[in-house]
């Protein structure tokens, strides 16, 4: 139900609908503190934004607030002046004022000095946000200028600047020390401000944003509202919007693309509103608000470019604008004999084709159809022939000059599976299947001249799609590289001539070996792992056994010898030597 942060951002605070407040550590993740006392639900908490003070904040909806010492691990007090559930809670910029407001329609101030009482300002609305302009900030300025404005003015020191917002859906200024209103919005930027089904409107939070950037406030329909200051005429302040963004959309009823580029999409949903967007920033431009029930149709007209200059009859019309005119009807057609579902005009404004859940089409002759009922049609751009959607997971295309049935498309498998297919219409031939939608498909609006449709549906998103064929070709052929073949060919002939020098070099390291040993510098290093060869095996074994016949043969040779002279001795040891040589097995060449 609620949660701060301490300003340290060591500590968090939490509390719910078991009217205790907990306290944890955000590093650790473990519980430090545990507070009972409430009577109800908490609604708000607050540490003091000074990090040297350790106390705790706690609003509920038993009409009470109280303070919490961390050190002391306690109440340090109950504040009981409220009638009704505490919904937002400030300190002043000195840290000994504490401001508090609820549903009770008035805002206290508190001495944290000895936590009493100071004063009462009535706001004559139901509160949700609280918040205190610091001084030296642009809004501080601002209300400074409309303090002096009034004419009437006490101890700058003393006074606190406060903003509150609630259900009206206006933002007011305040002065404490005067107890009274600086600034208020003359109208609402609220798209929803009604009160008829009993349940809140307006604003829900506010908070100022730091480093002089404006106000940010937050509506029950889930939408932000950044507010910024700007100078108006005779050097005034206005509060203006300077952004909207759009958190929640309920279900998407219609919508359809404006402007002759096409960069706004116009939105239609559960509201009285409908809702702009810019297609670049996906945010909400606009807010066109004048309906008083909720909007299921939209569509588009050309206007004029501006640069005639027309002049029109005001004769018999009322200077109030917001009195309607009353319009006569030049015909009147029975053509159904139930609910008219859709209708849709020709192009040329010759022809006007209605539905209904009897399940037929009605233009100049009765289109029939032997399903469920419709719900959507168009006329051609390309022919004469009008087109028809039903609940029998159907398409139809029918002929207006006889009435007979062109062509039917057929492969919706239901009415929510929230798919979009897509159909050639001259062949008859479905091409693609485009699934992002969680729920029913309500809406569709395709682009005219960006090659892009959007879709709406009942789970409240938007989605933009766009035809990336050109793009896709544009890419791969950028990837691709010219010439390429013959590059490859005229590299061919230098691989293969590195291969055979790389190979050269490894048998000429074999050779190297052999020769190595056989002058007895290095031992013979045989692997048997590394002989892919049965064979090559069975010669270096059968080398091994003649070499060791050999020596054995030369040690029996040596007792029966005589003594020689030198020149004798070296002449039988190259002869041994070269014996040795001779009776080597060969060694394999492994390539």
């Amino acid at each position: 139900m609620a949660m701060a942060c301490h300003a340290s951002g060591g500590l968090l605070a939490t509390a719910g609908a078991d009217r205790k407040v907990l306290v944890w550590d955000v590093d650790g993740g473990f519980c430090t503190h545990y507070f009972k006392g409430h009577k109800d639900v908490v609604t708000t908490l607050m540490f003091h934004p000074d990090t040297n003070k350790t106390l705790l904040f706690s609003g509920s909806a038993d009409a009470t607030v109280r303070v919490w010492d961390l050190l002391a691990n306690k109440c340090f007090a109950t504040l009981e002046r409220h009638f009704s559930s505490l919904t937002s809670m400030a300190v002043s910029e000195d840290g000994w004022t504490l401001l508090t407001a609820g549903r009770g329609k008035v805002v206290n101030l508190w001495d944290l000095h000895d936590c009493v009482f100071k004063m009462t300002i009535p706001t004559y609305e139901v509160l949700e946000g609280l918040c205190v302009v610091k001084s030296g900030t642009e809004l501080a300025s601002f209300l400074g200028s409309c303090n002096l404005q009034s004419g009437k003015r006490r101890d700058r020191s003393s006074s606190i600047y406060f903003i509150t917002v609630g259900e009206r859906g206006i933002v007011r200024m305040w002065d404490s020390e005067r107890a009274v209103c600086l600034y208020e919005q003359k109208s609402s930027d609220v798209t929803v401000s009604s009160d008829t089904d009993d349940s809140p409107r307006g604003f829900t939070a506010a908070v100022i944003l730091p480093l002089d950037q404006g106000l940010l406030c937050v509506t029950v329909d889930h939408q932000f509202l950044f507010y910024s200051l700007v100078v108006h005429l005779e050097e005034k302040f206005k509060l203006m919007l300077s952004k909207r963004l759009v958190g929640y959309n309920e279900e998407i009823l219609d919508m359809t693309f404006l402007g002759e580029e096409e960069k706004f999409l116009a939105v239609a949903t559960n509201l009285e509103q409908v809702q702009v967007y810019d297609l670049e920033s996906m945010s909400c431009s606009y807010v066109l608000a004048g309906h008083t029930e909720i909007v299921l149709y939209l569509d588009t007209c050309v206007s004029s470019s501006g640069r005639p200059l027309l002049v029109w009859s005001t004769d018999g019309i009322s200077d109030d604008a917001d009195q309607p005119i009353n319009l006569k009807s030049k015909a009147v057609v029975a053509a159904h004999d139930k609910d008219i579902n859709s209708l849709a005009i020709a192009p040329n404004d010759t022809l006007v084709c209605s539905s209904s859940q009897v399940r037929n089409l009605q233009t100049i002759a009765s289109l029939h159809s032997l399903y469920n009922y419709f719900w959507l049609n168009e006329d051609s751009l390309f022919m004469e022939a009008a087109r028809s959607a039903s609940g029998d997971k159907t398409i139809k295309m029918w002929a207006i000059a006889n009435g007979s049935c062109l062509k039917t498309f057929e492969g919706h498998t239901s009415s929510a599976d929230g798919l979009v297919k897509q159909w050639t219409v001259k062949t008859n031939e479905f091409i693609a299947t485009y699934d992002q939608h969680e729920d029913k498909v309500w809406a569709l609006a395709i682009g005219r001249k960006t090659e892009m449709f959007a879709t709406g549906g009942g789970d409240a998103v938007v989605n933009l799609w766009y035809d990336s064929t050109a793009s896709d070709k544009v890419e791969a052929f950028r990837k691709e590289i010219r010439g390429i073949e013959e590059l490859l060919e005229g590299l061919i002939p230098y691989s293969q001539r590195h291969f055979s020098r790389i190979d050269r070099l490894v048998r000429s390291t074999f050779l190297l070996d052999y020769t190595l040993h056989g002058m007895s510098v290095i031992e013979p290093d045989i692997n048997a792992t590394e002989m892919n060869d049965a064979d090559n095996k069975l010669l270096v074994e059968k080398g091994d056994q003649e070499q060791e016949l050999t020596s054995e043969m030369l040690k029996e040779k040596a007792p029966a010898k005589k003594r020689k002279p030198k020149k004798s001795k070296d002449t039988s040891r190259k002869k041994v030597k070269g014996d040795a040589y001779t009776s080597l097995a060969p060694i394999p060449l492994m390539v």
